[in-house]
């Protein structure tokens, strides 16, 4: 199908998988925070367990962008560095991901709540009743599809490079994206992070 008003702009409808190194994380700040910005180190944690090479910065100046403040950052080499210097507690997080599946395993519903608060630890709970699934059956059974129940996620340690890697079959992705911690479905949308009417980017978030 074509856009009525422009014979440049094409859509053709249709569907795939976007491969891994075609995935990238943009991150937009105000120029008033571009001076000691720390927002790329920030992020290389999440951006590690998320796999994503690429990395877009881009500053503005009161809602206004220009090309010279969009940066595209190839951050593989951050991303194994950071891997590296942590070695210790991706070990652990490792660790703990595989204990946590083995639980599930073992209950009745497959499924349960991981809680974390600080001083008591986490927390593994089963789930209420009424408490809708977080994937649709038709996701669940293509997922179910594609993995052998008997056999778990391989880890394994490369030891020419010290580095590790989680090998479960699938580039899944099981981080919370920041943007999305404080969400509430029931409030009033604003992806502004000001007053959607009133915004003028004055610098004041992190937006």
């Amino acid at each position: 199908m074509s856009y009525t008003n422009s014979t440049n702009l094409k859509v053709k409808p249709g569907s795939g998988s976007v491969p891994q190194s075609a995935v990238f994380d943009l991150k937009t700040r105000t120029m008033k925070k571009k001076v000691n910005d720390t927002t790329l180190s920030d992020q290389i944690p999440r951006l590690w367990i998320r796999q994503i090479p690429s990395f877009i910065l881009a500053y503005h100046d009161r809602g206004c962008f220009k090309a010279e403040e969009v940066t595209i950052h190839n951050i593989k080499s951050d991303i194994a560095k950071w891997e590296d210097d942590n070695k210790q507690d991706v070990r652990k997080f490792i660790a703990l991901i595989k204990m946590i599946s083995d639980f599930v395993k073992m209950t009745a519903e497959k499924k349960i709540e991981v809680r974390y608060r600080e001083g008591t630890g986490l927390g593994l709970r089963k789930q209420g009743a009424g408490v809708a699934p977080v994937l649709p059956d038709v996701l669940t059974a293509q997922w179910a599809g594609q993995r052998d129940p008997d056999v778990d996620e391989e880890i394994e340690d490369d030891s020419d490079s010290g580095r590790m890697r989680i090998d479960d079959g699938d580039n899944g992705d099981f981080g919370l994206d920041d943007d999305l911690r404080d969400w509430d479905s029931n409030s009033e949308k604003d992806f502004t992070a000001c007053s959607a009417e009133e915004c003028g980017y004055c610098g004041h978030c992190s937006y």
